[in-house]
């Protein structure tokens, strides 16, 4: 998606290689991130649905928290390393695109 949204915005092959580099190195890290955060609320969901008491759902709304805001760091420092690499320009219109396209899918 995102170097989809980079393309309809026009941007260089250099910029589109050297995105494609930054996507493929965090492909690694930051989906099994994302998947621990749904885990960690499956385990919160599943802890208020058992009848868990109030310290053992604090411990895993905390363990959510936690993983939830490492995971957030880590797409920030993804989405900050390809900014610098297509230019803020290029980034901001084509996130803007994304978005546009994105909130047709979620309704609030």
């Amino acid at each position: 998606m995102i170097l989809s949204a980079l393309k309809r915005q026009e941007a260089s092959e250099t910029q589109l290689k050297d995105a494609r580099a930054i996507l493929e190195r965090h492909e690694k890290t930051v989906p099994t991130e994302i998947a621990g955060v749904f885990r960690k609320q499956r385990a919160l969901f599943r802890g208020i649905t058992s009848g868990q008491n109030s310290e053992q759902l604090s411990a895993l709304e905390t363990e959510l928290h936690r993983t939830n805001e490492q995971t957030l760091r880590s797409i920030g420092r993804m989405h900050e390393e390809l900014a610098v690499a297509v230019g803020e320009a290029t980034w901001k219109a084509a996130m803007t695109d994304l978005d546009n396209r994105m909130s047709r899918h979620f309704r609030e």
